[in-house]
């Protein structure tokens, strides 16, 4: 499996939409920038998004306020072993 895209909204410090990382087929994602721009907080999206069982703490709701939904869009593609091709996937959660 691949991961082309992630999309997040409403998780610590990331609020509204257009907040996204494209990979666009690299095997190796570099965040660097100043302090309090949310790299880490992307990392730790990607994170909960992978680990399904994980829960949110209060802290990881857009200023703490649970009633804002995290939201967690990612697009990528499964590929077939021996190069038969692929499968392309679309996957979000609420």
């Amino acid at each position: 499996m691949k991961l082309i895209e992630l999309s997040i909204d409403s998780f610590r410090g990331i609020n509204g939409e257009g907040n996204k990382i494209l990979l666009n087929d690299s095997d190796i994602i570099f965040l660097f920038g100043q302090n309090d721009i949310v790299k880490s907080s992307f990392l730790d999206a990607y994170e909960y998004f992978v680990m399904a069982k994980k829960k949110a703490a209060i802290e990881d709701f857009y200023n703490q306020d649970p009633t804002n939904k995290i939201k967690m869009q990612a697009e990528g593609v499964i590929d077939e072993p021996r190069g038969h091709g692929g499968y392309s996937f679309r996957s979000s959660v609420v």
